[in-house]
């Protein structure tokens, strides 16, 4: 048998019984305070999210005499390409033991894990993983861009080391009054209003039958999948929901979370989702209400190249590209969507897909991480 055949052998899907030993595998190469030793995260990402593969956990990990030397996870989702669903899965969660790595493993365990999707996805992923799935064939896309919306100037410039110029340009009142101007004027205008819910219901369906026709790639966003993203994660009491409505009707919806940084209070923009004509009324009163709960700033990370003449025109800074985007898709999948994937404009992504929301989050769950 081949070096590179008992490597493969030596790859397997995750049982319950192989629970001790990764927990101590864990243990010692995330920390044992991290989100992967916690039971309830782990049950809840692995065992309760609606695209689950049937065949098990979307976990692999190398055993070498009844120890885990390595592991890798992903996160199963539906992408929607054109009229099309696919299944696709983000990965995650990739460690090696030092004394295992560059020797085969890595490759192996993303065969494995590519083989029970048809589409391969990456977001945030650390320079070493960076170069194993360049060698592996990823297609690199580019990179998020974080956008900051100033509501206090002074203290903007401080946390985004800034010229102090801003703050003495752009004090308090007239940078904070300008997001409550504009989301006071679109929601006059278009009849719109913010509504905060504390979870969220089945007209997420109907916003996501609706909507998705904009979009030609975009991760399935109906309720069932909103509903386990956001209402019964583990860091469900950290988020704050809205829909945006007209005339009785959910046009949009967004998702916030408040957290400290540099000593100062932002707000981040998880995720949201409305059609092109709400886009501009929606971030404008989720910024006029985070002004209200009294945040400096607001973070917007996304990849929606159609959506960046709307945040300038609401202030929006173009702060520094952010995380990088990656992907693989099965060559049956490309023969019907290559230009689809291609196009960097086609796609569109926020902190909500993948796991780099967690990553923020932190181990304690207190939101404390850096951008």
């Amino acid at each position: 048998m081949s070096y590179a055949a008992e490597i493969a052998r030596s790859i397997m899907r995750y049982e319950p019984a192989d629970r001790p030993a990764l927990r101590t595998f864990q243990r010692d190469h995330f920390g044992a305070v991290s989100r992967h030793c916690d039971d309830e995260f782990f049950e809840w990402l692995f065992e309760r999210n609606p695209h689950r593969d049937p065949a098990g956990a979307s976990l692999w990990l190398c055993k070498r005499d009844g120890a885990v030397v390595a592991q890798q996870a992903s996160i199963p989702t539906l992408l929607k390409i054109g009229d099309s669903e696919h299944r696709a899965a983000w990965l995650i969660d990739w460690m090696v033991h030092p004394e295992w790595r560059l020797k085969g493993v890595s490759p192996a365990l993303f065969a494995a894990n590519a083989n029970s999707t048809d589409i391969m996805l990456g977001l945030g992923l650390e320079e070493i993983a960076y170069r194993s799935v360049r060698r592996a064939g990823w297609h690199d896309a580019g990179r998020l861009t974080l956008f900051v919306r100033p509501l206090d100037g002074a203290a903007s410039a401080k946390i985004l080391n800034l010229p102090p110029l801003l703050g003495k340009l752009a004090p308090r009142f007239i940078v904070g009054g300008s997001a409550r101007f504009i989301a006071g004027v679109g929601g006059a205008m278009a009849r719109v209003s913010l509504e905060p819910v504390s979870a969220f219901d089945e007209r997420i369906d109907a916003l996501w039958d609706t909507v998705s026709r904009e979009h030609e790639v975009v991760a399935k966003r109906d309720f069932e999948i909103v509903r386990w993203r956001f209402d019964e994660g583990p860091h469900r009491v950290l988020y704050d929901r809205y829909y945006l409505t007209r005339k009785g009707v959910v046009v949009g919806y967004a998702v916030l979370r408040i957290t400290d940084w540099r000593g100062h209070r932002i707000g981040r923009v998880v995720d949201y989702f409305t059609a092109r004509q709400w886009v501009a009324p929606l971030l404008a009163l989720v910024m006029g209400e985070l002004d209200r709960k009294g945040v400096v700033a607001v973070f917007l990370e996304q990849w929606d190249a159609r959506a960046e003449k709307t945040l300038r025109s609401l202030g929006c800074i173009r702060a520094r590209p952010s995380h990088r985007f990656m992907f693989k898709a099965r060559e049956t999948v490309l023969a019907g969507a290559a230009d689809s994937l291609a196009h960097a404009s086609n796609w569109f992504i926020t902190p909500a897909d993948s796991d780099f929301d967690h990553i923020l989050i932190g181990p304690h769950g207190d939101g404390a991480a850096a951008p």
